[in-house]
């Protein structure tokens, strides 16, 4: 009985994660653009445009609860780069699974425009 029970359990708790989260989701207004392509293989490009900036960081992101996820960006190994428009500062950001088409990343919703 408890061997069904385990096995149930990592059935269900895994159908909650596995969300079919795969993506780009967009955010678009007059001054600004947030970007977000989530990708099967685990890895994502998010970027954002404003007047001035442009920062943009790609990395690896993981489930941390079954409603969120977890981006960390790569590493980059040049002052250089750091200091350009482009360099996000924030290196690892939650994004909130909202809905199957709505994601949540500080306050702002950004929605999916394709899989």
């Amino acid at each position: 009985m408890i061997r069904i029970y385990c096995v149930l359990s990592v059935l269900f708790s895994s159908c909650t994660i596995s969300q079919n989260i795969h993506g780009e989701y967009l955010k678009q207004g007059k001054d600004y653009k947030y970007s977000l392509v989530l990708n099967k293989d685990s890895t994502f490009i998010l970027s954002q445009k404003y007047h001035d900036a442009n920062p943009k960081c790609q990395g690896r992101w993981t489930y941390i609860a079954k409603d969120a996820i977890l981006l960390k960006c790569d590493t980059v190994n040049s002052i250089a780069e750091t200091l350009n428009s482009g360099y996000m500062q924030k290196r690892k950001n939650k994004i909130v699974v909202v809905s199957s088409k709505r994601l949540r990343f500080g306050n702002i919703i950004l929605k999916r425009i394709s899989n």
